[in-house]
């Protein structure tokens, strides 16, 4: 899928001079990270423009979820039962078969599918359980696919420089604290070595679907569409983000891309409170989703 490197703990330098010297040697690479850079500037300020003179926040349609918080509460306890019940299931099965790698991944995608269907189930679920007359729809402004798809994209691109950003923040202070000698040695999510790890097309590609398409969809709903709402007008909009997002980054269970993915959510959460339709957060999660996998198809192990 491509080439391996043997580095036990690259920093951020040693990082940045694998991705030059590789980039030298595969020049289409550095046309991909071109259009990708052009595109996210210039979205990034069109956006800016939006949100900073035009005031397009401070129209905020989105809806509370007015469910009742000791329900919101056993809401969130069922998932996260759920969650570990489903994690743990498939940990069984994986040992219980046992019978190569191939077996292992395979059970972890299904497991992955099952984990996610369910947790889109407990939502609905609890959805209809505790509706409300007065609730506004979770779609306030009505959207075509294809407009929401657009907008997805666009808003993916434009928050492409804070997402990196973080993530760059976030790297720094990762060496930083590696360089004091303390025993902190972060590694990649496990979905990424999952991936890099996979030698099948039929495996990669149901990888690709359960990221691209499965897991936005059912992550959308939950963090933005459940856990935002329900704190937007609760507590101050920027709290009702910034509790979402680092729920969004803690559930993902990965010290590395912890801040990079709590930026992700806080982005999410405003694409989300912009269009007034959820499809546009799942279309930007997706192709962010995407982002990553063609990364780790293209550069080099060590890199991402």
């Amino acid at each position: 899928m491509n080439e391996e490197i043997d580095h036990n703990s690259l920093g951020a330098a040693d990082a940045e001079q694998i991705m030059r010297e590789w980039i030298e040697q595969h020049p289409w690479v550095l046309i991909y990270f071109a259009a990708l850079f052009a595109g996210s500037v210039i979205s990034f300020i069109i956006l800016m423009r939006q949100v900073l003179v035009n005031k397009r926040l401070q129209k905020r349609p989105v809806t509370q979820w007015p469910i009742h918080p000791p329900d919101f509460a056993l809401f969130i306890c069922i998932l996260v039962l759920w969650f570990i019940g489903s994690s743990t299931a498939v940990a069984h099965l994986i040992h219980w078969l046992a019978d190569g790698p191939s077996v292992g991944t395979w059970a972890m995608l299904i497991g992955g599918l099952v984990m996610q269907i369910g947790m889109a189930y407990i939502f609905f679920w609890f959805h209809h359980l505790h509706w409300r007359a007065d609730e506004g729809p979770i779609n306030p402004r009505f959207m075509e696919t294809m407009q929401a798809m657009k907008l997805g994209f666009f808003y993916f691109l434009a928050s492409l420089p804070i997402i990196y950003f973080v993530g760059l923040i976030w790297g720094l202070l990762i060496d930083f604290v590696r360089a004091l000698g303390l025993p902190w040695e972060p590694s990649p999510q496990d979905s990424i070595l999952i991936f890099r790890g996979m030698d099948s097309p039929l495996m990669i590609l149901t990888m690709i679907v359960l990221a691209v398409i499965i897991a936005p969809i059912v992550e959308e709903i939950i963090f933005r569409a459940g856990i935002f709402r329900f704190f937007k007008g609760r507590v101050s909009f920027v709290a009702a983000i910034l509790i979402s997002s680092l729920v969004f980054g803690l559930v993902h269970a990965n010290i590395q891309s912890f801040a990079g993915l709590v930026a992700v959510g806080a982005c999410l959460c405003v694409a989300y409170e912009l269009s007034g339709n959820l499809k546009v957060a799942m279309f930007f999660h997706g192709f962010f989703n995407l982002n990553t996998l063609l990364l780790l198809l293209m550069l080099p192990e060590g890199v991402i």
